[in-house]
Order: C-alpha cells, then sequence, then structure tokens
C-alpha cells in the first residue's frame, strides 16, 4: 500500500517528539502513524537541514 503523506503539523509534532528523545514507538503511538512510516520520515531528514527550533540537526 502506498505511503499517504502527512500534514505538516503531524512532521513538526514528530520531529520535535524524536528531538526531545521519545522512540518512534512511542511517537508512533502518540501520533497514530505507523512505526514504519515515522522511520521513513525520519531517515528522510538529513544532517543539513534544521529542525522547526532552528537547531541544525546533526
Amino acid at each position: 500500500m502506498a505511503q499517504k503523506p502527512i500534514a505538516m503539523g503531524q512532521l513538526k509534532q514528530v520531529l520535535q517528539l524524536q528531538n526531545d528523545g521519545v522512540s518512534i514507538r512511542e511517537i508512533a503511538h502518540h501520533t497514530g502513524i505507523s512505526r514504519n512510516s515515522i522511520g521513513k520520515y525520519l531517515s528522510g531528514m538529513d544532517g543539513s537541514q534544521s529542525d522547526i527550533t532552528g537547531k541544525v540537526l546533526t
């Protein structure tokens, strides 16, 4: 099944939770997005981009 895009607000929430040190499993439970989808979204982010707080992700 094709992956359905998530809203920008949900993506920001996922990134903030990850930045706060929350596990992928917990993020999935909190947002209702599957663990695999969250893993794909997070792996698609590279270190040159900044997160929603403006910090550079490494």
